[in-house]
């Protein structure tokens, strides 16, 4: 069992626990087949780039010789539907964390929204959250914030290929981005509140297409069965 899918990550739940989950559903197939072998054992599956738990949509996994593929997925292209809600700031950027700063947002309109959205196209470095997986002296910056340690923000070079405003009925704005490898949607969310003058907080976050995999080849929670995840499998053997 070889080769590369995708389901559909619910929010709430850590993305290496789906990969536990479905990699225990195959196990437990596998085994059923071929009972007489320890094979089923030494099924290998990865995903291709977390979701925070607060996020939502495509998670690519990688099964056997199907995970060392998962780097081009993890580096590759990636789309993301982006709700937020400007006037206030939390330290997790979403609405997991604590509100630390805010600010009025009545002085902004949509056609303010619109002009601001070129200053994050293309090539650009990015400060990411404070609260990320990005690690410091060997730890993840989001394990030192919480116990109270000095976190310095890491910054590095991203690229958005597109950016478009869906929806503004202000405080709330949705928007529609398509990036690469390395970025953060939460601090696209805090950046462009700072250029509006404001504060704001990510609302809600789906990941709708990573690489070839849209949100329709996705497999929702009801059909992470062993015969669906099978069928869903692009084999690359």
């Amino acid at each position: 069992m070889n080769g590369l899918l995708a389901v559909y990550k619910p929010r709430g739940m850590l993305s290496n626990t789906v990969v536990q989950r479905c990699k225990r559903i195959l196990q437990q197939g596998l085994k059923k087949i071929n009972p007489s072998t320890n094979s089923w054992r030494k099924l290998k599956v990865g995903h291709g780039g977390t979701l925070d738990k607060g996020a939502e949509g495509v998670l690519v996994l990688g099964l056997g010789r199907g995970t060392k593929l998962l780097e081009a997925q993890l580096q590759g292209s990636k789309r993301y539907k982006v709700q937020l809600c400007l006037g206030s700031r939390t330290d997790t950027l979403d609405l997991d964390g604590d509100v630390i700063a805010t600010a009025p947002w009545e002085h902004i309109t949509p056609v303010d929204v619109q002009a601001n959205l070129h200053h994050f196209m293309g090539s650009f470095e990015q400060e990411a959250p404070v609260y990320s997986a990005l690690k410091q002296d060997g730890q993840r910056l989001s394990d030192l914030a919480r116990q109270g340690k000095t976190v310095v923000p890491k910054t590095r070079l991203v690229n958005v290929t597109e950016l478009t405003m869906a929806s503004c009925a202000l405080p709330e704005i949705e928007l529609d981005v398509t990036v690469g490898g390395g970025f953060y949607v939460r601090s696209l969310v805090r950046d462009l509140a700072w250029k509006l003058g404001s504060e704001a907080t990510m609302t809600r976050l789906v990941r709708v297409q990573q690489g070839p995999f849209s949100i329709q080849h996705a497999l929702e929670k009801d059909k992470w069965t062993f015969d669906c995840l099978q069928s869903a499998l692009q084999s690359c053997d």
